[in-house]
């Protein structure tokens, strides 16, 4: 599966909906639970589908950076599937931080190709 262009620890995208619903409050899902459950089981992708009713919480993790965006492509199928707009899929801030390093290093290797040609 290729890396698209797309924050990914995103376990705080939440759909939007009251902040308190039937007395309870939803907290938001931090991604270090999601790492210490995969590391438990013994997992390398985690999505979680959390609700109180009304509202509702996609939150996902991979081990490796591919793992990552796998999971985090699969929340935004279950984000379609929900209803939610596409303005919450998100990029896991590690595959963007790569997706940031290749543009510079594709930057770089043109400059040393433009040198050669010059």
């Amino acid at each position: 599966m290729s890396v698209p262009k797309i924050d990914r620890e995103q376990a705080d995208l939440v759909k939007p909906a009251p902040e308190k619903e039937q007395g309870r409050e939803m907290k938001k899902i931090p991604i270090g639970a999601l790492k210490e459950f995969a590391n438990k089981y013994g997992c390398d992708h985690v999505i979680v589908f959390a609700t109180t009713g009304k509202i509702e919480h996609v939150a996902t993790w991979g081990r490796s950076i591919k793992d990552c965006d796998q999971a985090a492509q699969f929340g935004d199928m279950m984000k379609d599937v929900l209803g939610w707009p596409k303005s919450l899929h998100a990029v896991p801030n590690r595959v963007k931080r790569l997706q940031e390093r290749v543009k510079e290093l594709e930057g770089v290797l043109d400059e040393i190709e433009a040198e050669k040609r010059g």
